[in-house]
């Protein structure tokens, strides 16, 4: 399992500050090596360069799913604060399901619109990379002198943990794991089933919710075997397992209607986002073995190329980190430390197996597992 790093909260109270103050804006007059108030002299020739046209760009344009306004304006003043000038976050909302087309589509045509695509898998990013749409970059050796120790380890560690078939264009963002979500009003935490095992008892017959898109069974696929993955999603059919379109976010409505008691593999950032809200709900991490994706944040090659790989570089290693607790929940294993890390202690998840997919393999195999679960619970295959 990955392991994490956090800077705490310590930086998001800082953000949370700034952003309570009117922005962080340096107030110093006098710009210093051609940036407003950041000192770039013992910068590489590069990155002083990317740095300055970053300064003349002053705007990031990301495509993603969400991003709150609470969000958005922490990482704006933290952004200022730490380089001296503003920064403009556009909002391009778009899920990646739908962008992954055309973001492939704009890259054909040499038209991309965006900077920085946010929150998608791995396949969703490939059409792009695969058009020219993505730029290349040398994360460590480009941005690395850009952070102290600490921060250039954690680079180290975004770098690492990102998928090599996307790497050069993409950093991870957040981990999504998938636990069991439930409605404490329809099944007792103390009721709850604690394994993948567990949930196939009668007694939970009728109250399971499954995602329409077969998630998480592909990846479990990858740890149990497609022969055994298909054979489990068969005796959850039998178990009247109840079949939800609209992913997380559906099996939450569900749960919140109280149609069923039991999402089987639910977003946790999904979860812990619905729960800030006023959600009734609950969850528990299976104590045998959780499924988890990293979601990514990718350099475009788009209108503002250096504004997109410097925040990138940035967030990724110091952004993110500092938003990794209530209310954003910008949180990933990489994070040692971390408000995630914090759960697994809360649920003494310890050593607990996990598995996700890495390559063109694995993503094979996870895809076509998925659509087989479908259809076994939707009457298509035996």
């Amino acid at each position: 399992m990955k392991k994490r790093i956090s800077f705490g909260f310590i930086a998001m109270a800082m953000a949370l500050a700034l952003a309570a103050c009117g922005g962080g804006e340096s107030t110093d007059p006098t710009p210093t090596a051609g940036t407003g108030g950041l000192d770039t002299s013992d910068y590489p020739e590069e990155l002083q360069e990317i740095i300055e046209a970053a300064e003349e760009e002053r705007i990031v344009n990301i495509r993603t799913s969400a991003m709150t306004d609470q969000e958005k304006e922490a990482l704006e003043d933290m952004f200022a604060e730490r380089f001296g000038f503003t920064l403009e976050i556009e909002r391009f909302i778009q899920h990646p399901s739908d962008y992954v087309t055309l973001l492939a589509q704009e890259a054909r045509a040499g038209e991309v619109q965006s900077d920085v695509a946010k929150g998608a898998s791995v396949p969703n990013m490939l059409p792009t990379i695969d058009e020219g749409g993505m730029q290349q970059v040398d994360w460590m050796g480009t941005f690395g002198p850009l952070f102290d120790d600490a921060g250039q380890a954690q680079l180290q560690r975004a770098v690492d943990a990102t998928d090599p078939s996307i790497v050069e264009a993409c950093l991870v963002d957040t981990t999504n794991i998938l636990p069991f979500v439930f409605n404490p009003s329809i099944v007792s935490r103390e009721d709850m089933p604690t394994t993948w095992d567990e949930l196939l008892d009668p007694q939970y017959s009728g109250l399971i919710a499954g995602q329409d898109g077969g998630f998480p069974f592909g990846t479990l696929s990858l740890s149990w075997g497609e022969e055994a993955t298909l054979e489990y999603a068969r005796a959850l059919r039998d178990n009247d397992i109840r079949v939800v379109r609209g992913g997380s976010a559906g099996i939450i409505e569900a749960l919140n209607a109280g149609e069923v008691g039991i999402g089987a593999g639910v977003s946790i950032v999904t979860t812990l986002e619905a729960i800030e809200e006023g959600a009734p709900l609950d969850f528990i991490f299976p104590s045998d073995i959780y499924p988890y994706f990293d979601v990514n944040l990718c350099a475009l090659d788009g209108p503002r190329p250096n504004m997109a790989t410097l925040f990138l570089a940035w967030y990724a290693t110091e952004g993110r980190p500092a938003i990794s607790g209530p209310p954003i929940f910008a949180m990933n294993l990489i994070d040692e430390g971390g408000y995630l890390q914090e759960l697994f202690a809360e649920q003494s998840l310890g050593d607990t197996d996990s598995v996700t997919f890495v390559g063109p393999e694995d993503i094979a195999q996870r895809t076509d597992v998925r659509g087989k679960v479908l259809e076994i619970w939707t009457g298509v295959r035996d």
